[in-house]
């Protein structure tokens, strides 16, 4: 294994990111290593050479043999398993193909995310008498028992669900679900479970298997360090038949990885270059080494800004908390409200005034910033981000 530096020395030496850009929001879209784009490069240019040797001899064998590399990484068995361009067509594919009918309920959170939430309201109408029901979740949380109680007593005043969405790490406000207890709770009820792990892969361990839910999707460009479009969806054997792609194609009424893999023309080389990613992902150091240098800087950027601003981070126990997303209350910003639009407003607002990017949300009714640490990070990234929210609660920059 190579040695590696990591903060501003691997970000030099690996990363493309602007130099003069602040980045401590790897969570939204993520960042390939130079390496990784350089072999995707690579990839087209043997596509572009000769596409119809590419798509009709390399094609089948490239997306065998990085699946399978994905699926040793999550856990996941390779014949229940397909790649797709991200999370939320994952999810798309599973919603649009399950067997609903008037009457029945599918179950989100106040905390699922918002392009799912959508989702949930597109199959309600396109599938009349059909219901979705958004849980609360409300802060503080006390420890697992608490959601799996929630869970638990929803379940049972609403026998109709019949279909799950349970986020693994919740986006934005970056809670760890305890997925294992939930995924049991509602097989116990005949309730089939979505698990949208898109911040999942490479930020914990996964082992798809052993938690065995119906459907699990997951992101490899967010922690996974994938060219963009590439994640996993597992379905269970029980659904092979049922859950198709969002756009039918030639594989339509074939096994799961034809109907899967042939969506069009299309780009696959983000797909074909999953194993490189891994590749890097371990030869840096892999989940042990890379956890606890993103875990100990992003604690100690918390901690700093709670102390400077007076405020807190979310109140969730330790366990609950993403290892590599953490939030942090905003002290009071004149000329922004507490809503989701002024959340979004503030990310551009910060990158236009001092070249800082960072994510902001608004969580039960409250500003917050959240935080994301990786590899290419320092301090201080973090005391940046700091000064420039101290500068923003002056109420002095321009708007």
């Amino acid at each position: 294994m190579t040695s590696f530096e990591f903060g501003a020395k691997i970000r030099q030496e690996e990363f493309c990111l602007d130099s003069e850009t602040v980045f401590t929001n790897h969570g939204s879209y993520g960042t390939a290593p130079k390496r990784v784009i350089h072999f995707q490069r690579r990839l087209r240019d043997e596509m572009e050479r000769n596409p119809d040797l590419f798509f009709r001899r390399k094609y089948a064998e490239l997306w065998e043999s990085n699946l399978r590399m994905v699926c040793d990484f999550v856990g996941a068995k390779a014949e229940n398993t397909v790649l797709v361009p991200n999370a939320t067509t994952g999810t798309n594919a599973v919603l649009k193909s399950f067997p609903l009918k008037p009457g029945d309920i599918v179950l989100a959170t106040e905390h699922t995310y918002v392009a799912v939430q959508n989702l949930c309201k597109e199959v309600v109408r396109l599938s009349p008498g059909v219901d979705v029901m958004l849980m609360k979740i409300a802060l503080p949380i006390h420890g697992d028992e608490d959601v799996v109680q929630r869970f638990t007593d929803c379940l049972d005043q609403h026998p109709n669900i019949k279909l799950a969405v349970i986020d693994h790490i919740t986006s934005p406000a970056s809670i760890l679900l305890p997925v294992k207890e939930l995924i049991n709770l509602c097989r116990s009820r005949q309730v089939a479970v979505m698990i949208d792990g898109a911040h999942a892969p490479g930020q914990i361990p996964l082992n798809i298997e052993q938690l065995q839910p119906d459907f699990y999707t997951g992101n490899l460009h967010k922690w996974l360090f994938a060219p963009k479009t590439a994640a996993l969806l597992y379905i269970h054997p029980k659904f092979h038949d049922v859950i198709k792609p969002v756009i039918t194609s030639w594989g339509w009424g074939l096994n799961i990885h034809q109907n899967f893999a042939r969506q069009g023309t299309m780009d696959p080389t983000a797909y074909f270059s999953a194993s490189e990613s891994i590749a890097f992902y371990q030869d840096i150091g892999g989940i042990e080494a890379i956890t606890k240098y993103n875990s100990t800087l992003l604690d100690k950027a918390v901690d700093h800004l709670v102390d400077v601003w007076g405020t807190k981070k979310l109140p969730i126990p330790k366990a609950m908390e993403a290892p590599f997303m953490k939030l942090v209350l905003l002290p009071d910003l004149p000329g922004y409200d507490k809503n989701f639009e002024n959340a979004e407003r503030l990310i551009l607002d910060v990158f236009d005034q001092f070249n800082v990017i960072t994510a902001f949300a608004c969580v039960q009714g409250d500003l917050w910033v959240r935080l994301s640490a990786q590899v290419y990070n320092a301090w201080e990234d973090y005391v940046k981000v700091e000064r420039a929210i101290t500068e923003m609660r002056k109420g002095s920059i321009d708007k």
